[in-house]
């Protein structure tokens, strides 16, 4: 071919000085551009092959960082599962040229890069070779721990100067939900008197979970130790008078209490059973598993209580905590506090935490929801449940100890409208005194009683600037006149958005 495009061109080259015309300029010409024509076409087709194989590479690193990040912070878990994703999408680290790096970043991200030699039809007279690389770095925001940032949860004033003012409770399927446990009380409406009934007219409890409450034991750092997961006052104590439970109807009170250990990936490592007035779990520790040779992950601790047991009308209240080494020694995840450790096991709420208030005097804080800055400009939305019985109001603190301004709602289509109102903002809700019911057969006056609200907080933009490494918010409850709280409330919350997303 260039043999004949040369004798063209020396032809079109005679004709043109032997003045045959512009025809002869014209063959000149084109003979002249037809080579860099061919050459930026060659060139411009692989720049669509060029393309192409980058934006495969693009979408197999995006696969592979969700699909890895997920599982931080086991990192070599999290590192395996965005390897398969990767080889899902055709390529294979080390293998023809192609190379695929894995990078943890922080505590909830993680980078994939893919490498490859670009493919080259037509331009290799033109263009050396050279690698095509594509990123993607995925970040996952964490379900939002509820209750304690240290190794224990609940227990009240257990350790003495330092207080939780809580006690995690369980109520018995017959126990009415308008006693405060939102997802353990099986019916609604059930006060026929003078007392509690657990069959018609009583009616079912919409929100009723058979699987109980979950409890989080996050182990961040690779540890390889044995953890011991215990509980204090596992059983319920029948009469009522054994401290910290509490009997809804004298002389009927019957609550088995199940406890199961279960791994992050749902494995059950244990299940015992407390016995309703089995003393063997009554007023001490005892444990309910180990977990062997821990990895980073949340294990959790599923809590529940059986379904239409006959006689459940009461509260277990309990705590729990993990140690290892055989000696438990308090410690936290919260910067800047005693006992900070970076290694510290924590015992959290996962989704919503079912708690017994305590009166420590005038006010009683406790530890609401850890909530970091990566949720910045976001809004914390708090479902609470059955709140205030006992108390005159209730704050939010940020965490900086200082209340902040909140939005509040409650169902009025529904139900019959609470004294207080639907809605409104505030920085200190009034949940004194009575009200109006939401339904038939409750026992209870009190204003918000057996009703859901909706806590809302629009989180500040400059998040990390305001709070630094502070991240645990508060609740605050106040009292008045020495009272003290009547039963239990449930709290859940919510970072709003999506918690899993691509950020480069």
């Amino acid at each position: 071919m260039i043999c004949r495009l040369a004798r063209n061109y020396r032809n079109a080259l005679r004709r043109a000085q032997a003045g045959e015309g512009e025809a002869g300029y014209i063959l000149l010409t084109t003979v002249l551009l037809i080579v860099p024509l061919i050459t930026l076409t060659a060139i411009a087709v692989d720049i669509g092959g060029w393309y192409l194989q980058a934006s495969h590479h693009q979408k197999a690193a995006e696969a592979g960082s969700l699909a890895g990040v997920v599982h931080l912070p086991n990192e070599p878990v999290a590192i395996a599962e965005a390897t398969k994703a990767v080889e899902a999408n055709g390529y294979y680290d080390g293998v023809d040229g192609v190379s695929v790096t894995i990078t943890r970043i922080g505590a909830n991200q993680l980078r994939v890069t893919v490498s490859d030699g670009a493919i080259q039809y037509l331009s290799k007279s033109v263009v050396s070779g050279f690698d095509i690389e594509r990123s993607a770095t995925a970040q996952q925001v964490k379900p939002t721990p509820l209750g304690s940032p240290r190794n224990s949860l609940g227990g009240g004033n257990l350790d003495g100067a330092d207080p939780e003012n809580i006690w995690l409770a369980i109520n018995g399927y017959c126990s009415v939900r308008e006693n405060g446990d939102l997802l353990n009380s099986g019916l609604q409406g059930a006060f026929v008197g003078p007392g509690y009934t657990c069959a018609a007219p009583a009616t079912p409890n919409p929100d009723y979970d058979t699987e109980g409450y979950e409890y989080g034991v996050t182990i961040a750092q690779p540890s390889g130790q044995n953890f011991d997961v215990r509980v204090y006052d596992g059983s319920y104590t029948p009469n009522g008078n054994g401290p910290p439970d509490q009997a809804i109807m004298w002389g009927f009170n019957n609550i088995d209490t199940i406890y199961t250990l279960l791994a992050p990936d749902g494995t059950v490592l244990n299940t015992v059973t407390a016995n309703s007035g089995d003393t063997w779990w009554e007023n001490r520790w005892r444990s309910i598993g180990t977990i062997s040779g821990a990895t980073p992950g949340t294990y959790r601790v599923r809590v529940e209580t059986p379904t239409n047991e006959n006689g459940s009308y009461g509260v277990n209240s309990f705590a729990l905590r993990t140690f290892t080494g055989g000696t438990y020694t308090k410690c936290t995840t919260e910067v800047g506090q005693p006992g900070f450790s970076a290694t510290c096991p924590q015992i959290h709420g996962i989704d919503y935490v079912s708690v017994r208030t305590l009166n420590a005097g005038a006010v009683a804080d406790f530890y609401l929801a850890d909530v970091n800055a990566d949720n910045a400009g976001k809004t914390m939305e708090i479902n609470l449940f059955d709140p205030g019985e006992g108390a005159d109001s209730i704050q939010l603190l940020d965490p900086n100890g200082n209340p902040v301004s909140f939005r509040w709602s409650t169902d009025c289509a529904t139900v019959s409208p609470p004294t207080g109102g639907c809605s409104g903002t505030t920085t200190s809700l009034d949940v004194s005194g009575t009200g109006t019911q939401p339904g038939p057969r409750r026992l209870s006056s009190s204003r918000y009683n057996d009703r859901s609200m909706i806590l809302t907080v629009d989180l500040p933009n400059d998040y990390l600037a305001q709070f630094g490494t502070n991240s645990w918010w508060k609740v605050r409850y106040s009292f008045g006149g020495g009272a003290t709280p009547s039963d239990r409330t449930t709290w859940g919350v919510k970072i709003l958005g999506d918690p899993l997303r691509l950020v480069e």
